[in-house]
């Protein structure tokens, strides 16, 4: 594993068409019915700030310019609106607009750094979030000892509910983890 696969998924559902069934009239009303999908890749991690690869730890906590993007990117999506989508573009056809991201829904890893990058998200956008224990880090959660990468379980239910409250859990999480190396 060479690259961080770990992100926030944050999806905005918009069922806004006619029933299942119906003839649509014209291509904007399809559109309407798509779901909008943002990926959001965590914050910088400190093994992303660490300079040598023997320091890096298994599930490595934000760093402080990793928490101050994950503050900035809750602002930028509270305070600014999709723009790609107006009554000019065609997606939306008509004067009608899209004031906001309309996000509906926040989906993070059971990754350390994935829960820290959501949490700012979530306060500033009235959501709780849902780990989902299949998007994570390719790999999973692992160190590299001596030349051979050894799985770990990850973050108990205790310690993530003890430090994210308000999340929500799939039953996967347990007291003894949530990653599975032999899968």
């Amino acid at each position: 594993p060479t690259s961080s696969n770990t992100c926030a998924i944050i999806s905005r559902i918009s069922f806004l068409a006619h029933a299942r069934g119906q003839n649509l009239e014209k291509p904007a009303d399809y559109l309407k019915r798509l779901m909008e999908l943002y990926i959001i890749r965590h914050g910088q991690s400190q093994n992303n700030a660490i300079g040598n690869d023997s320091n890096r730890t298994m599930d490595p906590l934000l760093t402080d310019l990793g928490k101050q993007q994950s503050e900035k990117l809750s602002e930028y999506l509270v305070n600014n609106r999709d723009t790609r989508f107006n009554a000019g573009s065609g997606f939306v056809g008509g004067n009608e607009t899209i004031s906001d991201f309309g996000i509906t829904h926040l989906y993070c890893s059971a990754m350390h750094r994935a829960l820290q990058t959501a949490a700012p998200l979530a306060q500033a956008l009235g959501l709780k979030p849902e780990v989902w224990i299949d998007i994570h880090e390719q790999g999973g959660i692992y160190l590299t000892q001596d030349g051979v990468p050894t799985g770990f379980p990850g973050r108990t239910r205790p310690e993530i509910l003890g430090e994210f409250p308000d999340y929500v859990l799939p039953e996967a999480v347990t007291d003894q983890g949530w990653y599975d190396a032999m899968r």
